[in-house]
């Protein structure tokens, strides 16, 4: 009804426009989505750019005023269509409240704080900024083998004036009418975060409901000096906190072995990965205590009080396998043909979630780009065509004395071609049947078979490699929008994650490419003379709220040099 007296505006003016063709309206993170499922009622309408003050176009000159007043002409056809329709508008918000709740499912959501209670608060914040519904869960529950324990998991009722937002958060869809995509098909929102969660036929007894502010259980470091402090990796904070002590020079160490300890608390299990502190070797420990308690003023989490350096079982603190944590200096590569969108995510990562200084250079600057002053090269996809065979000898000669190469989508196949790789497997070979005869007019539906728009995938990840150190589960949700898979690396134990045999979790993707990408490596880890190379076959810090994934690229900064070369010696002949 809107697009109507959008149609007339612009036919008042002239004004040739087209609609219904592109553009699919699946993603409720969408601006012309999202108000559809609260209510409101989403319209979309763009205006070709002009790219300066005007533009030869086969539509003849268009120029920069033309195309402010096409927006000008929608912007009051919009508010003149809503006042001449407002009360099937008010009818329609109301509708949406009762009918919400009517139809909606029975049961709630059950969401699990995975040991991270903070990753899964700032989850349920977003949703209680929509005004949902949430409440602790008051007793243990298991679901399909899932065990939820009281007090550590959340209730989200289904009925509720916000049914269909949440159902939208949640759901899984796998199949849709049209399956050429422009943007994202899958977006689960508990996937992106990596929380555990489960639909429950019934609403379990409710506790207090969602305050942010209390989700996140605090620690305090105050007292006597301990023999060390403990802090557990897989809290979302805990990278942030490892980057802002070693840049004041404290010295910490990292788990790489189990180990029990024992604290004011009692006897606690370290996994590999948590961060040791110890005070006897820091140069001012009271200063390191103070430091600590200022953090945890901002940032609710635990921290550990370690009463003794024996281990009740395990390595003590004092073991080889308490490993030094290193300062990181990362440089990251940008300029014309490089990936602006990738490149801002981890300059976000870097700056708004680790507090950490990155340093851009445009890919022609780096010959004289002093490579050896920085710990780590970040590389995002993009044209590297450009780069020249000096530039890429540069970069490996780097790379082998020492530094450690992170890189990502069409960076990781592109690196494979370097003197230490081998030929690239991106994924996309000749299909079988690519020389048989077919319509002219189905190329854009053969098109949408053989791309992936957007959809999420499942990895099989190995946590026991320093890559996947803080994660709970050998399951990892990753959003997937290319066709790029890697070579398996060079050794059994390089390759850190592999698409599951039934990879597609929610989106789309043509059983041809699920097929395709099953088993197929999607993260290694190799050793490079004294140097490192980390590949990623897709970007898993997708528009900087994928929690989840993220949570390995951090490793690849921060445990990069924990990954040993892993030869085995020959077996006796």
């Amino acid at each position: 009804l809107l697009g109507e007296f959008h149609a007339k505006a612009l036919d008042a003016s002239g004004e040739l426009f087209f609609s219904r063709e592109v553009f699919d309206d699946y993603y409720y993170g969408k601006g012309s989505t999202y108000p559809d499922v609260q209510g409101s009622v989403g319209i979309l309408f763009e205006q070709a750019s002009t790219r300066g003050k005007q533009v030869d176009t086969s539509f003849g000159k268009r120029t920069f005023i033309e195309g402010m007043l096409n927006h000008y002409r929608v912007s009051f056809s919009t508010l003149r269509g809503a006042h001449e329709i407002q009360d099937r508008l008010k009818a329609f918000r109301r509708r949406h409240d009762t009918d919400s709740v009517k139809n909606a499912a029975k049961g709630a959501w059950i969401v699990g704080d995975d040991r991270d209670p903070a990753r899964v608060a700032h989850m349920l914040n977003v949703m209680a900024q929509h005004q949902v519904e949430i409440y602790r869960l008051d007793e243990d529950l298991t679901i399909d083998g899932q065990r939820f324990a009281a007090n550590e998991a959340w209730i989200i009722p289904r009925q509720q004036r916000q049914a269909l937002l949440v159902e939208a958060m949640f759901s899984r869809p796998t199949s849709f009418k049209d399956e050429t995509f422009y943007d994202v098909s899958g977006f689960t929102l508990a996937l992106a975060y990596d929380v555990p969660h489960k639909a429950s036929r019934s609403v379990p007894a409710k506790g207090a409901a969602f305050d942010v502010d209390n989700a996140v259980p605090k620690s305090s470091v105050s007292g006597a000096l301990p023999i060390a402090f403990a802090v557990p990796w897989h809290q979302l904070h805990a990278p942030a906190l490892l980057q802002q002590l070693t840049q004041n020079n404290v010295r910490v160490r990292i788990v790489t072995k189990a180990t029990e300890v024992q604290t004011v608390q009692g006897g606690v299990a370290l996994a590999a990965g948590d961060l040791l502190i110890p005070t006897g070797i820091q140069d001012d420990a009271q200063a390191v205590q103070d430091e600590l308690a200022q953090w945890l003023a901002g940032h609710p989490m635990v921290v550990h009080a370690i009463q003794q350096g024996r281990a009740l079982s395990g390595p003590d603190l004092g073991s080889g396998s308490m490993r030094a944590a290193r300062k990181i200096r990362p440089a990251m590569v940008v300029g014309d043909g490089l990936n602006p969108y990738d490149a801002g995510e981890i300059w976000h990562l870097a700056d708004q979630q680790l507090g950490l200084s990155l340093t851009r250079v445009e890919w022609y600057r780096l010959n004289r780009f002093p490579l050896d002053d920085y710990t780590h090269l970040l590389m995002v996809a993009g044209n590297y065509g450009q780069l020249s065979e000096a530039l890429k000898q540069k970069i490996t000669t780097w790379v082998k004395n020492g530094g450690h190469l992170v890189l990502t989508e069409g960076a990781s196949t592109w690196s494979e071609s370097l003197p230490w790789g081998s030929k690239p497997d991106n994924g996309q070979a000749k299909e079988e049947g690519d020389d048989e005869r077919r319509p002219y007019g189905e190329f854009q539906a053969d098109q949408a078979e053989r791309i992936i728009g957007g959809a999420i995938m499942n990895l099989d990840i190995d946590i026991t490699h320093p890559l996947g150190y803080g994660l709970q589960r050998g399951e990892l949700p990753i959003m997937k929008n290319n066709l790029i898979t890697l070579q398996m690396a060079d050794n059994p134990y390089g390759t850190v994650a592999v698409y599951d045999e039934n990879p597609l979790m929610a989106g789309y993707a043509s059983t041809e490419n699920r097929e395709a990408l099953a088993g197929k490596a999607a993260i290694t880890a190799s050793v490079v003379g004294s140097g490192r190379v980390i590949r990623f076959a897709d970007n898993p810090l997708f528009r900087g709220h994928w929690l989840g994934s993220s949570r390995v690229y951090v490793n690849a900064l921060y445990f990069s040099h924990l990954i040993q070369r892993t030869q085995l010696p020959k077996a006796p002949r």
